[in-house]
C-alpha cells in the first residue's frame, strides 16, 4: 500500500475515534444528539478516506462511501431493535464504517478486494461484539480504533496472497 492509504486510514481513524466517543457519551442524555456526532463522523471520516488515499474523484468516491456506511450502520440499527439482539446495534458502527472504508480506499473496483475487506470487517466486528459482551466500556474506547486499520491490514494480506498465486 502507497504510504497516502495510510495517511488517510490514521486521520479518519482520529476523526471516527473523537466523533464515535462523543457521541457515546452523548447517547444516555441526548440519543438523537449523539446519533447525528456519530453520523456526522462518519461523513467526515469517508471523505477523508477517499481525500488522503489518493484515488479518483475523491468528492464522489466520499459520497458513495458515506451513504453506504450510514445505510449499513442504520440497516443494523434497525434490525437490533425489531430483534432486540445486541449483536446488530453492538456491530453497527463497526461494520458501516468499515464497509464505507472498504469503498472509499483505492482500489476499489476489485470485488474480490472489497470481499477481503468486508471479511475482515466482519470478523472485527465479531471479536468487538465478544469485548462488548465483556466490558461495554472498553468496547466503547477500543472500537472506533481498528476498524480503519483492519481495512489497511486486508489489502495487506489480500496483495500478498495474490504474490503468492502468482508464483504458482
Amino acid at each position: 500500500m502507497r504510504s497516502g492509504k495510510w495517511f488517510a486510514i490514521i486521520t479518519a481513524t482520529i476523526v471516527w475515534t473523537m466523533a464515535l466517543w462523543f457521541g457515546f457519551i452523548s447517547i444516555p442524555s441526548q440519543k438523537s444528539v449523539g446519533f447525528v456526532i456519530i453520523g456526522v463522523g462518519l461523513i467526515f471520516a469517508m471523505y477523508l478516506l477517499a481525500g488522503f488515499s489518493g484515488g479518483a474523484e475523491p468528492a464522489d468516491v466520499g459520497f458513495r462511501a458515506a451513504v453506504v456506511a450510514l445505510l449499513v450502520a442504520l440497516a443494523l440499527l434497525m434490525i437490533g431493535g425489531a430483534t432486540d439482539i445486541d449483536l446488530f446495534s453492538v456491530a453497527a458502527p463497526i461494520a458501516g464504517a468499515g464497509t464505507g472504508a472498504s469503498l472509499a480506499i483505492p482500489p476499489a473496483g476489485d470485488v474480490s478486494r472489497i470481499v477481503t475487506r468486508v471479511s475482515f470487517v466482519v470478523a472485527l466486528a465479531m471479536i468487538l461484539y465478544w469485548v462488548w459482551g465483556v466490558d461495554s466500556t472498553v468496547y466503547g474506547a477500543t472500537a472506533p480504533l481498528f476498524v480503519f486499520t483492519v481495512v489497511g491490514i486486508a489489502d495487506i494480506g489480500y496483495e500478498r496472497s495474490r504474490q503468492v498465486l502468482a508464483e504458482e
